[in-house]
C-alpha cells in the first residue's frame, strides 16, 4: 500500500505550498503520442462563404492543454488546431506478474520516478524495480530483498523515492530502510533506523512521505508519526515524533502519511480521522487540528491513504467504502467538502486501499471493486464517477489492488492478490479547431493536405514534432464539399433620369452551382409591384430580370446561391434624394443681442453642407454661420443677431440640393432693452427661464442669477399657461416715460413674459436679496427694504417680506398681481419680518403635468392666500407711491429640486 502516489524533491516542496496548484506525477512514459487520425463531427453536405467547420486530430493517449497541430487543408488554408478535449477511457496497456527475478507476490505499494516504478513486495520480502518506458511492454529492472547487504525489508508496506534513494516502510522489520538506487539494476542496502533508535518510533510502520532532508513515517504499531533526518541516507537518525493523545493528537493505528509545506497529513486508520500535525520545527511536531468520521458529513471510517492537492486533502476510506474530500484551507480547522461512495454514479469504490490526484481526477486502487476507479474532483463538494477499469477487463490484472501511481496518461496499479503490476492507459486526447470558408474556396470534398507543424506533447512531456500524415484524414466517405464562390451580378444600368419610367433595366445572376433567390430592391423596398418585372431561370446556374423602373431610386440587387453564398450589387444613377427634416432645436431661446450657440439641431436627412436660417414673416432672414453637420441626424451652428425683433422665428434646413425643412416657430429670440442714453446711464444684463404646459392655479418656478432678483415664480390663470418665457433684465437706468421712485434705489430689473399674455398670469412672486455690505454702506436695517411695482403711470409698493438670511445677504420676497418694472428700495420699518417667529411649514406641493424647457418648478393653486385690502401709504414713502400692499398671491418657499 503506498500512502502517497508522487514522488517530490526537496525544490518541490515549496511549489506544493500554493494552494491554487494540483499535484503533478512523476513520469515515465517515454513513448511518443500518436497522431491516429482527422475527422470531422460536421454533417455531411455544401458549406459557403462563412460557414464553420469543426476539424479534430485524434490522439492515443491523453495530452497537455498546451499542445497544437498545424495543417493545411486542400483549400490552401491552414488551420490552426488548439482545443484539447480530454476522453477518460481507461484501457489495459502492459502487465508484469510475480516469477523468477520479477519479486510481486502481494505487490502492495508503488512509487513512479523517471522510467522505473518501485513496488514493495509484502511476500517476497522485496523492493521490485521495473523498467515502464514502454507502458505496453513492462519490463524487470531489478530487485532488492530482506537480509541483501543488511537491508531491513520484512513485509515492507509503503515506499517513497527521493533522488538516488528509495525509503521503505518495513513493518516487519519495525524499520525504514533506505535503498540505493542509483543503478537501478542493482539496488542496494544505504542505511536504516530500526523502532527504539533514538527514541524511534517505528513499530509496524505503514507509510513514508519524503520532503527535503526528513522522511514521515506512519507507524501503525505506534499510533505515532514519526519523523526520520535522512540527510545522510547512509546514517538516519531519529528527529522527532508524536504520538497518538499528544495535544489532542488522533493518529491510533497511523496507516499513510502525506506531507505539503509546514504539516503532515496522516491516515489514522484506528481513529477513523484525517490527522494534521504542525511539522514546521521537525523535532517537536505539534497537533494542528483533525476531521473525524461522521463529523460534518466526513466519510473517515479506516483511512487508508492520503494526499494533498491544492487546498483539499482526498482520501481513500476503505471503511467507508468511499473517497471523502476534506478542506484543508485552514489546517486547525479541517472540514468535509465532499465525497464519493461505492455505487453511486457506477463507481467503484468498495475498500479503496491508495489514491493519487493529478488535474481535476483522482484515480484510486478499490482493493474488493478489484478496480481502478476514476473520479472527477474538479468540483471538490460534488465528485462524481468519470470511468474505472475491473480485473480482466481487455486482459488487465487488477485483482486486489493495493496501490496506484501516476506516469505521464498512464496509472500503475500493483496487485496484492494477482502478484502484478498493471499498467492502464488512462485516456485519449482530441485537439479541435475550425476552418471558416472564405470566398474562392471551392472544392468537391474537403482534406487536410499535410501537417504544417505539430506540437502534441504529452502529460508525460513527451512531444510528436512530426509532420508525416496518418493513414487516415477526414473520413473518405464524407462530403463537407466546400464552396466558396459567390454568384456573379451583371446589370444594365438603367438611364439617368429623374422622371418617368426607366426601361430595359436588366439583372443577369449566374453562379457556379444554382440560383436558390435573386431579389431586386428599388428604394431600398421590395420589387413587389414594380410593373413589367419579369424572371426568366435561363439555365440551372443563371437567372434574368427585366424591370421596367417606375420610380426613381437605388437599384439593389440580392442573389444567393445553393451554398448560401451571397452577392450585392447596386446601381446608383437615379438615386432618390430625401428632403430633410427638422425637429428640435437647443437651446430653443436666446438674446436678439450678441451671438446665439446653437449646439444641437436635430432631425434627419441632413446632407454635408446644408445651410441654417431663422426666418419671421415682415423680418429679413437671419443666416446662421459656423454650421457643421455632425451626421445625418444632427448638426450645429451659431447666430448673430443685432436687436432683432423679440419672439418666435421659424428655423430652416436647406439641403445643397434645395430641399429644405423647417420647424415652425422653433427659436425664440428674448427682449434684451439697449441702454438708455436719455438719462440713468449704466450697463444692464438679462437672464431667462422658460416653462411649459403649466397647469391653472399652479405655479412656475425661474431662478436667475443676472441681478439681485434670484426667483420668480407665476401662478397660471383660469386657462393655464401653455408657453411662457420670463426674462429678468438688470436696467442701468429707467425709460424716459417712467418717473424714478421718491426714495432711495439700490436696483432697477424689468421682469417681462413672452409667449403668454399678461391675463394668463393670475400673480407673481418675486424673491430677492440684499447684501449685508450694502445695508451696512447706508446705515440701514434688513426691514427697512422693500419692493415697488411701475403699473399705470406710478410706483406701488409691494407687500416685501424678511425671510432670512445668511453670510453675506439677507433675502426678501414681495408678492405683485402682474411683471413690470421693479425697484429695490428704502422705505423704513415696511418690510415684514417672517423671521421673528416659528417659520411656517411650506404647503404641500403638487406635482403637475407641466414640462419645464429650463429650471421652472410648479407649485399647486392651494399656496395662494386671499388679497389683503389696500392699506394706507406707508410711513416715511413720499405721496409719489401708490402705497398698495399687494398680496394676490401668497409665495411658497420652494426648494430647487
Amino acid at each position: 500500500m503506498n500512502p502517497a502516489s508522487l514522488h517530490l524533491n526537496a525544490a518541490a516542496v515549496a511549489i506544493v505550498m500554493l494552494a491554487a496548484m494540483l499535484i503533478v506525477p512523476a513520469t515515465a512514459d517515454t513513448q511518443t503520442p500518436q497522431l491516429l487520425s482527422f475527422s470531422s463531427p460536421t454533417a455531411n453536405g455544401t458549406y459557403g462563404i462563412g460557414s464553420a467547420i469543426t476539424i479534430n486530430a485524434s490522439y492515443n493517449e491523453l495530452l497537455k492543454s498546451t499542445s497544437q497541430i498545424v495543417v493545411r487543408l486542400n483549400t490552401t488554408t491552414d488551420v490552426t488546431l488548439s482545443a484539447v478535449t480530454d476522453t477518460i477511457a481507461p484501457v489495459h496497456a502492459g502487465s508484469l506478474t510475480d516469477g523468477g527475478a520479477i519479486q510481486l507476490d502481494a505487490a502492495s505499494a508503488v512509487v513512479v520516478s523517471g522510467n522505473y516504478a518501485y513496488i514493495t513486495s509484502f511476500n517476497n520480502h522485496a523492493l521490485e524495480i521495473v523498467d515502464i518506458s514502454d507502458p505496453f511492454h513492462p519490463a524487470h529492472a531489478g530487485s532488492l530483498t530482506n537480509g541483501t547487504g543488511g537491508a531491513l525489508l520484512l513485509t515492507p508496506r509503503g515506499v517513497q523515492v527521493s533522488g538516488n534513494y528509495a525509503y521503505v516502510a518495513s513493518s516487519g522489520s519495525d524499520a525504514l530502510e533506505i535503498v540505493d538506487i542509483s543503478d537501478p539494476a542493482n539496488p542496494a542496502h544505504a542505511g536504516f533506523l530500526v523502532h527504539g533508535t533514538g527514541g524511534a518510533r517505528l513499530d509496524d510502520p505503514r507509510g513514508v512521505f519524503v520532503s527535503g532532508n526528513y522522511a514521515y513515517v506512519a507507524s501503525y504499531g505506534s499510533s505515532a508519526l514519526e519523523i526520520v533526518d535522512i540527510s545522510d541516507p547512509a546514517n538516519p537518525a531519529h528527529a522527532g515524533f508524536i504520538v497518538n493523545g499528544a495535544g489532542g493528537a488522533l493518529l491510533a493505528n497511523a496507516s499513510a502519511v502525506y506531507a505539503a509545506g509546514s504539516y503532515a497529513y496522516v491516515a489514522a486508520y484506528g481513529s477513523n480521522a484525517l490527522e494534521i500535525i504542525d511539522i514546521s520545527t521537525p523535532a517537536s511536531p505539534a497537533h494542528a487540528g483533525s476531521l473525524t468520521h461522521g463529523s460534518g458529513g466526513a466519510l473517515l471510517a479506516n483511512p487508508a491513504a492520503v494526499q494533498v492537492a491544492g487546498l483539499y486533502a482526498y482520501v481513500a476510506a476503505s471503511g467507508s467504502n468511499a473517497l471523502e474530500i476534506v478542506d484543508v484551507g485552514n489546517p486547525a480547522s479541517p472540514t468535509h467538502a465532499g465525497s464519493l461512495t461505492h455505487g453511486t454514479g457506477g463507481a467503484l469504490l468498495s475498500g479503496p486501499r491508495d489514491l493519487a490526484v493529478s488535474g481535476t481526477y483522482a484515480y484510486v486502487a478499490s482493493y474488493s471493486s478489484n478496480a481502478l476507479e476514476i473520479v472527477d474532483v474538479n468540483n471538490p463538494a460534488s465528485p462524481v464517477h468519470a470511468a474505472s477499469i475491473i480485473s480482466g477487463a481487455g486482459g488487465a490484472l487488477l485483482n486486489g489492488p493495493e496501490g496506484v501511481a501516476l506516469s505521464g496518461g498512464y496509472a500503475v496499479v500493483p496487485s496484492w492478490v494477482q502478484d502484478s503490476l498493471e499498467i492502464v492507459k488512462i485516456g485519449t486526447s482530441t485537439i479541435s479547431g475550425t476552418y471558416t470558408v472564405a470566398a474562392g474556396h471551392a472544392v468537391p470534398q474537403l482534406d487536410v493536405q499535410s501537417i504544417t507543424s505539430q506540437a502534441a506533447e504529452d502529460i508525460a512531456g513527451v512531444t510528436n514534432a512530426s509532420t508525416t500524415m496518418p493513414a487516415t484524414t477526414i473520413v473518405p466517405a464524407r462530403l463537407l464539399a466546400i464552396d466558396g464562390i459567390r454568384p456573379v451580378i451583371t446589370i444594365t444600368a438603367p438611364t439617368k433620369t429623374s422622371t418617368g419610367a426607366i426601361a430595359d433595366t436588366t439583372v443577369r445572376v449566374t453562379d457556379n452551382r444554382g440560383i436558390n433567390t435573386a431579389s431586386v430592391l428599388v428604394n431600398a423596398s421590395t420589387s413587389a409591384g414594380y410593373s413589367g418585372f419579369t424572371a426568366t431561370q435561363t439555365s440551372a446556374t443563371q437567372v434574368d430580370c427585366t424591370i421596367v423602373v417606375t420610380s426613381s431610386g437605388d437599384l439593389i440587387i440580392n442573389a444567393t446561391d445553393t451554398t448560401g453564398n451571397t452577392q450585392v450589387a447596386a446601381e446608383h444613377g437615379y438615386a432618390i434624394s430625401y428632403p430633410p427634416s427638422v425637429t428640435s432645436i437647443t437651446p430653443a431661446t436666446g438674446s436678439n443681442n450678441g451671438i446665439v450657440t446653437i449646439t444641437n439641431l436635430t432631425g434627419t436627412h441632413f446632407a454635408p453642407g446644408a445651410s441654417v436660417k431663422l426666418m419671421k414673416t415682415g423680418e429679413t432672414n437671419i443666416t446662421a454661420g459656423n454650421v457643421v453637420v455632425a451626421s445625418p441626424t444632427a448638426m450645429s451652428c451659431t447666430v448673430t443677431v443685432n436687436y432683432v425683433t423679440p419672439g418666435a422665428w421659424t428655423v430652416v434646413v436647406v439641403n445643397p440640393d434645395g430641399q429644405e425643412g423647417v420647424l415652425v416657430d422653433g427659436f425664440t429670440f428674448v427682449y434684451v432693452a439697449p441702454a438708455d442714453t436719455g438719462g440713468g446711464g449704466g450697463g444692464s444684463s438679462i437672464s431667462t427661464g422658460a416653462a411649459q404646459n403649466i397647469p391653472a392655479g399652479t405655479q412656475a418656478d425661474f431662478g436667475f442669477t443676472a441681478s439681485r432678483v434670484a426667483k420668480v415664480s407665476v401662478t397660471a390663470g383660469e386657462g393655464g399657461i401653455a408657453d411662457i418665457i420670463v426674462t429678468v433684465e438688470k436696467v442701468g437706468g429707467l425709460p424716459r416715460n417712467v418717473d424714478a421712485p421718491g426714495t432711495e434705489i439700490l436696483e432697477y430689473n424689468e421682469i417681462s413674459p413672452y409667449r403668454a399674455a399678461e391675463d394668463a398670469i393670475a400673480g407673481a412672486c418675486i424673491e430677492f436679496f440684499v447684501t449685508r455690505s450694502d445695508l451696512a454702506a447706508r446705515g440701514w436695517n434688513p426691514g427697512d427694504i422693500v419692493m415697488l411695482r411701475w403699473h399705470d403711470g406710478a410706483w406701488q409698493q409691494l407687500e416685501t417680506h424678511v425671510t432670512g438670511s445668511d453670510g453675506t445677504a439677507w433675502h426678501y420676497r414681495a408678492v405683485t398681481p402682474g411683471l413690470s418694472y421693479f425697484a429695490i428700495g428704502y422705505a423704513e420699518g415696511q418690510a415684514i419680518d417672517d423671521t421673528a417667529g416659528e417659520e411656517p411649514a411650506p404647503a404641500e406641493t403638487a406635482t403637475p403635468a407641466a414640462t419645464p424647457l429650463l429650471t421652472a418648478a410648479v407649485t399647486p393653486e392651494a399656496t395662494r392666500t386671499p388679497a389683503p385690502g389696500p392699506t394706507a401709504s406707508p410711513a416715511g414713502l413720499p405721496a409719489l407711491f401708490a402705497a398698495l400692499a399687494i398680496g394676490t398671491i401668497a409665495c411658497s418657499r420652494l426648494r430647487r429640486r
